[in-house]
């Protein structure tokens, strides 16, 4: 399926978890394309959705697809204002002429839309929702990392050793994650995600962790770094005790937004 057809399906799905059915004129709306273009998408190869009358209903149980729509539409809408603050401090880091690592995440595009327009930089990514975001800074050269697309969270996972990740040294690399603890490091929900980050932050100058408060004492299966491995920590909150007076004593530079 077409990368954008399936962007905008996966939206559709998202949007009718609260409801029963959707117009096809509130759809196109919500996507900002033809009530034609989405007739299109509905009977193009997806069996998610389908058109009955002038409305777009779910094919089948969202319950029996939710582990296929993980992050993209489940966590996309969560904790926002956060997000936003995060993603206004992370973006005053960038600064011209940078090479930079942008994570896959939902963090990630909020930074990515407050960077500043007239910024020349060097962006690369493995995620589209990155990718989609950074193609609209007119001086930002993108570089967007091939591979195995995973749809369950967009992103494209490098089949090769040595491809752009592991080939290109960055100036900082923006991080993001699911969990993290002291003990057990710093996580993500996808396992498949582990290598890239990994990749990213051993052939980075400087690694920034960019999570909100809901994601600390969390640990998700798949375990990437500890803590200590990152150069900043950018959160709203720092509610936790134990990560609280991690920091503390160690070399991590720490910006707390709500402050």
């Amino acid at each position: 399926m077409d990368i954008r057809r399936k962007f905008r399906i996966d939206k559709l799905v998202n949007a009718l978890q609260n409801q029963d059915k959707m117009k096809i004129s509130e759809a196109a709306a919500l996507l900002d394309v033809s009530e034609m273009t989405i007739r299109r998408d509905i009977n193009s190869d997806q069996k998610l959705l389908k058109l009955l009358g002038g409305y777009i209903v779910c094919s089948i149980s969202l319950n029996q697809s939710q582990n296929n729509f993980y992050f993209l539409s489940e966590q996309e809408n969560k904790n926002v204002a956060a997000k936003r603050n995060i993603a206004k401090k992370a973006a005053t880091l960038v600064n011209a002429n940078d090479t930079i690592f942008f994570d896959s995440g939902t963090t990630i595009p909020f930074i990515i839309h407050e960077i500043d327009d007239s910024l020349p930089f060097t962006a690369i990514c493995y995620s589209l929702h990155a990718f989609l975001a950074l193609k609209q800074k007119p001086n930002c050269r993108v570089i967007l990392c091939g591979g195995d697309f995973k749809s369950s969270s967009h992103v494209f996972i490098p089949t090769l050793t040595h491809n752009e990740i592991s080939s290109i040294y960055t100036n900082k690399a923006f991080i993001s994650a699911a969990g993290v603890c002291v003990a057990k490091g710093v996580t993500t929900w996808v396992i498949d995600e582990v290598k890239v980050k990994q990749m990213a932050m051993d052939n980075t100058e400087y690694s920034i962790l960019v999570v909100d408060d809901e994601k600390f004492d969390k640990v998700r299966p798949g375990y990437f770094a500890r803590l200590d491995e990152f150069d900043a920590l950018i959160t709203n909150l720092l509610t936790s005790t134990d990560i609280s007076h991690y920091l503390s004593q160690s070399h991590i530079q720490v910006d707390i937004t709500s402050k």
